[in-house]
């Protein structure tokens, strides 16, 4: 499936994971390739923005249809593409091309750290059945980042997606790991 998502929506989305504590993984943004549910999903947009796309429309004489509710600030992805952006530019007139970079530094990282994980899945980690069994002590000799992409690679695994697992799920899990056996965590219903 290929969607219309712009730079302009990819900028809106870092800085929306960025207010809700996403960490890394929300920097990256949107990505030109992503899997939705059983959908390969495509943004074959997001090197131009939203000007450059109006401008093309423009020129080849059509007319777009303008969702009324993008102009409602009652939405955090409005407020944002209409308040926040516009007050950061005049903190710096360059925080689009700033923010483009901190998304393509955030992929590059969660990349390499997915690797990584990958790596060592095996030996830290296994699935039994409806669980993910941790072994302990590896577990807790490896570096942070790669403990937070553990445990997000053990949640996907055994959930399906992180559709509704946030950082500061992974940030509790990743406290409880170091506090003696017995210990339990509210999780979302998936």
């Amino acid at each position: 499936m290929a969607v219309g998502h712009t730079m302009d929506d990819h900028i809106e989305t870092v800085l929306m994971h960025l207010i809700r504590g996403s960490g890394t993984r929300g920097l990256q943004g949107l990505q030109p390739y992503s899997r939705w549910q059983n959908l390969a999903v495509i943004r074959p947009l997001l090197p131009v923005n939203r000007e450059e796309t109006a401008e093309y429309c423009r020129r080849l004489g059509l007319s777009p249809r303008l969702d009324a509710s993008n102009l409602s600030l009652s939405l955090l992805r409005n407020r944002i593409r209409l308040k926040l952006i516009p007050s950061l530019k005049r903190y710096n007139p360059r925080i689009i091309e700033a923010l483009l970079r901190t998304a393509r530094i955030a992929a590059d990282d969660i990349a390499f750290i997915e690797d990584e994980a990958e790596k060592i899945w095996d030996g830290v980690a296994r699935k039994e059945k409806k669980a993910i069994v941790l072994d302990r002590q590896r577990f807790l000799d490896l570096p942070a980042a790669l403990k937070r992409q553990v445990l997000q690679t053990s949640m996907a695994k055994l959930l399906g997606s992180l559709k509704d697992i946030e950082m500061r799920h992974i940030e509790d899990m990743l406290a409880a790991t170091a506090k003696p056996a017995g210990k339990s965590l509210d999780m979302p219903e998936v």
